[in-house]
């Protein structure tokens, strides 16, 4: 159980350093499955399966969400290797959307 644990865990933060969202779903439900498949061959109770599948759950998100973190934080510190730009200088080059101006009115 622990060699699984850590080896969610390490998807997980893989996942969530080199792809984006879509790609977490099909392995949320995958895992799902396999968690459901997993207390049925272990006979687990009702309780036991439940716990199971939002320990998994919570296991593969979370270090999702750290390899996010991880990700935010290496794009942020380091410029890319193409050449071009670093990411909070090309985001300076967008237009802003219009807003709205205290007095009515848009501002563009």
């Amino acid at each position: 159980m622990e060699y699984a644990a850590v080896g969610l865990a390490l998807l997980g933060l893989a996942v969530g350093t080199l792809y984006r969202l879509s790609t977490l779903i099909p392995i949320v439900i995958a895992l799902f499955l396999l968690s459901i498949g997993f207390a049925i061959v272990e006979h687990l109770g009702l309780f036991s399966a439940v716990i199971v599948i939002m320990g998994a759950q919570t296991i593969l998100q979370g270090s999702y969400f750290l390899g996010l973190l991880a990700r935010a934080f290496i794009i942020d510190r380091w410029p890319p290797l193409s050449g071009e730009a670093p990411a909070t200088e090309r985001n300076r080059t967008f237009r802003s959307a219009p807003t709205l101006r205290p007095g009515g009115g848009l501002r563009g």
